[in-house]
């Protein structure tokens, strides 16, 4: 079962300050091969949206220190403007800090506080699992992006494999969440995320989804040996 958006957010605000360094060390570098990824994706996307001349509206879900915004700001600010929400107000000081002048605010990404097609771009990066209810979350997004809109995600899930999947659990419970709690001085966050991939949905379950909130063509592509995703839904 999912943790209430209480403890989540209390433990994403002890993390916030080491939170990105930490996740580039537990993965063993691999996050930032799977962020250039969904970053070459946005490129191409930001550029087909960019033929019409008008401004890109991007939603950055579940955004924490703004690690998105901010490559889109270094990369694309004078045809992409980007909103961050988060549970997290400790993130959020962060993000707010880096980009002063984009709008960062505190939000569920359950009940998402933007008017029914607004957006033309929007993302979730290793924030979906955390979720009281994922596909909640997944309808939420489907309703606030314009037709044609685009939601990418980029998560951990389940192995195919159920002997990958032990081989995962074992990693991030002990090797990964002793080394996460030197790093952070707090093991509980590391010990949880171990079983966090298990409760989320599979590849499968996930697209089935994303189907009924409706998006016409999904596209998941799988990443270290299928437990990570990063997915491709238009509107």
């Amino acid at each position: 079962m999912p943790a209430s958006p209480e403890f989540v957010e209390g433990l994403f605000n002890q993390l916030a300050p080491v939170y990105e360094k930490v996740s580039v060390a537990i993965s063993g570098g691999m996050i930032l091969h799977w962020y250039d990824l969904l970053f070459k994706t946005l490129d191409r996307i930001y550029y087909l949206k960019s033929k019409s001349g008008k401004p890109i509206k991007h939603l950055d879900i579940a955004t924490g220190t703004g690690y998105i915004p901010l490559w889109t700001w270094k990369h694309w600010r004078n045809k992409v403007s980007v909103t961050g929400i988060d549970l997290t107000e400790g993130m959020l000081k962060i993000a707010r800090l880096r980009m002063p002048n984009w709008e960062f605010i505190v939000g569920d990404a359950l009940n998402l506080p933007f008017d029914s097609n607004s957006f033309d771009v929007a993302t979730v990066t290793f924030g979906l699992r955390n979720m009281e209810d994922p596909a909640k979350a997944i309808f939420e997004a489907y309703r606030v992006l314009k037709p044609n809109g685009y939601f990418l995600v980029l998560e951990v899930v389940p192995y195919p494999n159920h002997l990958l999947q032990r081989l995962f659990e074992m990693y991030v419970g002990t090797i990964s969440a002793i080394a996460g709690g030197i790093l952070s001085g707090n093991i509980t966050p590391y010990v949880y995320f171990a079983g966090s991939v298990d409760s989320f949905f599979t590849r499968k379950g996930f697209e089935n989804t994303c189907r009924k909130a409706g998006f016409r063509k999904i596209e998941v592509l799988p990443m270290a040996f299928g437990g990570s995703i990063l997915a491709i839904c238009l509107k």
